[in-house]
């Protein structure tokens, strides 16, 4: 696999080794943070209150929703998902109407994700309260499994309030989400929870060891460059992503771009959080932990492909141990002659040098 670019630090790259669809199955889904991060095919920025307004027709939901076939019908809804709507009363009366009146699971499930949709198409209170409210209480009657985990992660990406939690667990033992759907989006709600919930989150989600949930806050951390946390939290969430540490792949130089992201991703969060521990700057813990001669060369080739690193090269302070990275980088992709990912990283890592 060719590295042609630089290493992107978020959300976007992640995306590549996600590989999810809209309306994709697959449970290792990354893209949607709380700052807007399982396979809800809800993963994607909260649209911005009043998004299709631009559109006439999406004003009233009932004339946009008038065509005839299921899979016209389906058509319009997956483009109504992808688009947004405006959150009105009416547009809300009319997606709880069709909701309760549909017996497809097809048309439910993006029904159910449209809820998500009209909640950021509005910034009434009122309105969204409302809709958080009926989505759990559609969630609380649903048995179509399918439909069940729509609903949940439609809401567990809304703004935190007093279902989130409840829903998200009431989901996972209805077996509406699987572990992974279940802990990712936990995590994910850690950005916009309060203090005492973001506690109990924390506490869960370290107690279950849950991978994935550790790429999702890693993810986090580099998004949003500051999840407040108290030190005590900060020293369990290092001490879990430490238990989580990324590899490379089955031989000694297997290096592909999802990997290098993934690791370049969680050493962020992990020196992030031992830096809130310590009041030691998390850059210079970063640099110590890629040094060590126990620490595998192809992290330090990961490191130097990102966009971080290529930030850091414009400051004097980090210059000169990025230098020494890129000889330990350089000695071992010299090694390695007929592993070409690596030779294209270094070539990769050459020319980010040679431009600063």
């Amino acid at each position: 696999m060719k590295v042609g670019l630089l290493i992107s630090g978020g959300l976007v790259a992640l995306a590549l080794y996600a590989l999810v669809k809209y309306n994709g199955d697959d449970v290792r889904e990354v893209g949607v943070s709380a700052t807007a991060p399982s396979a809800s095919g809800l993963n994607v920025p909260p649209r911005k209150p009043g998004a299709a307004e631009n559109s006439k027709s999406e004003n009233n939901l009932s004339d946009v929703l008038s065509v005839t076939g299921s899979g016209k019908l389906l058509e319009t809804l997956d483009q109504l998902n992808a688009n947004g709507i405006v959150g009105t009363s009416q547009n809300i009366d009319e997606l709880d109407a069709r909701f309760r009146a549909s017996k497809d699971s097809e048309v439910m499930l993006r029904l159910a994700r449209l809820y998500n949709a009209a909640y950021f198409g509005t910034e009434d209170k009122i309105l969204r309260q409302r809709i958080s409210k009926t989505i759990s209480e559609l969630l609380r009657t649903e048995t179509d499994p399918v439909v069940g985990r729509a609903l949940a992660l439609s809401h567990s990406r809304l703004v935190f309030d007093e279902y989130t939690k409840e829903n998200l667990s009431f989901a996972f033992k209805s077996r509406f989400l699987s572990t992974d759907d279940y802990y990712g989006e936990l995590a994910h709600t850690m950005l916009g929870a309060p203090v005492s919930a973001k506690s109990e989150i924390i506490q869960e989600i370290v107690g279950s060891k849950n991978r994935y949930a550790a790429e999702i806050i890693a993810d986090l951390v580099v998004q949003s460059e500051k999840l407040e946390v108290s030190q005590q939290e900060a020293s369990m969430l290092r001490k879990y992503l430490n238990e989580a540490e990324p590899g490379f792949g089955i031989t000694s130089t297997s290096f592909g771009m999802i990997d290098a992201i993934r690791y370049e991703q969680w050493l962020r969060a992990a020196t992030y959080f031992e830096s809130q521990e310590t009041a030691s700057p998390a850059n210079i813990l970063m640099f110590n932990k890629l040094i060590s001669v126990n620490t595998d060369p192809r992290a330090v080739v990961a490191v130097l492909l990102s966009s971080h690193a290529s930030n850091l090269l414009n400051e004097p302070a980090y210059r000169t141990q990025l230098i020494e990275l890129k000889q330990k980088a350089e000695v071992f992709i010299a090694a390695n002659p007929s592993a070409y990912s690596l030779q294209d990283a270094g070539a990769q890592i050459s020319r980010t040098f040679a431009g600063k």
